[in-house]
């Protein structure tokens, strides 16, 4: 008797308040869980507001971002690192194929760097920009073959 008092019991068979059973406590109704077919939660595509102030670039490029960021986020990366290294390593007949896909990640990277120009130091704007120029740099020597 003393302890369903101390457990102060519900009604239910000795549960204490609010504590629903096996299943863990309710979900609250007001948030609706929306979940993929593999049982994780799908992210959803974020709303980016229009600002007057907003570069062309910023403009043209919600579209895209909007699409990047709701494509799988290992994808993106996967496919971008292949790029690169297909780029580096392809040679013979192939070198301007490996020269185009290494100015293919260069450009993405550099419009990258013009969204993200704004809020970077002077030192991340430096390693960033030496960055893309020596993969284009790079790019443009394998194409012309000399490299």
């Amino acid at each position: 008797m003393a302890d369903q008092e101390g457990a102060k019991s519900s009604g239910k068979s000795g549960t204490p308040r609010g504590v629903r059973g096996p299943q863990g406590p309710a979900r609250p109704a007001t948030t609706p869980s929306r979940r993929s077919s593999a049982g994780r939660p799908q992210r959803q595509r974020p709303q980016i507001p229009a600002s007057p102030n907003d570069s062309l670039l910023v403009r043209y490029s919600r579209r895209p971002l909007t699409w990047l960021h709701s494509a799988p986020r290992w994808l993106i990366v996967i496919v971008m690192a292949l790029a690169l290294v297909a780029g580096l390593i392809l040679s013979g007949p192939f070198t301007v194929l490996g020269g185009a896909l290494l100015i293919l990640v260069a450009l993405l990277l550099l419009w990258l760097l013009a969204l993200a120009w704004p809020v970077l130091n002077a030192t991340s704007r430096v390693i960033r920009v030496f960055a893309v120029a020596s993969l284009t740099g790079v790019g443009v020597l394998k194409i012309l073959g000399m490299l």
